[in-house]
């Protein structure tokens, strides 16, 4: 059995690296990349100090979002806690599957430092990045009304893609089917098996929310300097190359490519997040090579908060409180 999923990892990142290659290649025969690397050689990189300053402050935010959708009061993590595993998990997005692929490592750390209710913390953090991904597909949206210009992208499509999920969730979080769903599985002992113990907890979860809409709104609000730092960042960057561009097409741009960037498909979302800005910047008539560079500083930033978050894969806090015990 340990074999089938040794080998399914091997596949999965098998494909991971084909993408990611396949979408390097296309960069570099399509594009002049050596103009590319010699503009972001004489960078200005002082201007990294601001945003850096502004991400960290992101992912704090980020934490509160995701401690505010923590389903169960007797697993909750401490704040500091939450802001460390969302910076461990943004080092992680780097370089693991998707641009979210730190999610599964924050899960991890959230797991293993409250050993209770298990799957309880792995729904806050689905549960998280589920509003984190409407609310950022809203902004698309709303941004799309607003932009000056735009050709070649149909608004009927991204709507539909809205309805779509925001009907999946409303089902998913109706207390009628949950209670049809587990009887349904209740009859069937191998469904019951597997999967009883996540239906239970989904709908105790669901209960929970309900009980604390005020948190649940909380969140969703915290998601609009969540999203407007990461929209600043990317307007502050074209900026200083001299792209011409505004706010909301910015905005529209990049909510877009971080809902396809989110699909495990590349590593870090490597190669996938330039083509994909590439096509919608270019709606803006952006060159190909200005929207590389953008997408080349957003990354060198990533890399800067990255080095941040490295002392905090060890949790100097929790020795040394172990240590003044044992004294």
């Amino acid at each position: 059995m340990q074999k089938k999923v040794f080998n399914k990892k091997h596949i999965r990142l098998a494909i991971n690296i084909i993408v990611l290659i396949v979408c390097i290649w296309l960069l570099y025969s399509k594009f002049n990349l050596t103009d590319v690397a010699n503009h972001l050689a004489n960078l200005n990189y002082s201007i990294f100090i601001f945003t850096v300053l502004i991400s960290v402050f992101r992912i704090w935010l980020t934490g509160l979002r995701w401690e505010a959708l923590h389903p169960d009061n007797e697993t909750r993590l401490s704040k500091w806690n939450y802001f460390r595993f969302s910076m461990i998990a943004h080092l992680f997005n780097l370089f693991m599957p998707g641009a979210l692929g730190g999610d599964i490592v924050k899960t991890v750390y959230a797991v293993k430092e409250q050993k209770k209710k298990k799957i309880k913390s792995v729904i806050a953090v689905l549960v998280d990045r589920v509003v984190g991904l409407i609310s950022i597909l809203i902004f698309g949206i709303l941004a799309l009304f607003l932009t000056r210009k735009i050709h070649g992208f149909d608004l009927s499509k991204l709507i539909i893609i809205f309805i779509i999920v925001i009907a999946l969730l409303v089902v998913s979080m109706n207390k009628r089917v949950i209670t049809y769903i587990e009887g349904l599985i209740a009859r069937i002992s191998f469904l019951q098996k597997f999967l009883g113990a996540i239906i239970r907890n989904w709908s105790e979860s669901v209960s929970y929310y309900g009980a604390n809409r005020k948190k649940v709104v909380y969140a969703f609000l915290l998601c609009l300097p969540i999203h407007l730092i990461s929209f600043a960042i990317y307007y502050i960057f074209s900026q200083s190359i001299g792209m011409e561009i505004s706010f909301f097409e910015i905005v529209f741009a990049v909510a877009i490519m971080w809902l396809i960037t989110a699909l495990p498909v590349s590593i870090g979302g490597i190669g996938v997040r330039e083509l994909s800005l590439i096509w919608l910047l270019g709606m803006f008539n952006v060159l190909p090579e200005i929207v590389i560079i953008l997408s080349m500083m957003v990354y060198i930033n990533g890399i800067m908060v990255s080095i941040l978050s490295l002392p905090l894969l060890f949790d100097l806090r929790k020795k040394s409180k172990s240590h003044i015990s044992t004294m």
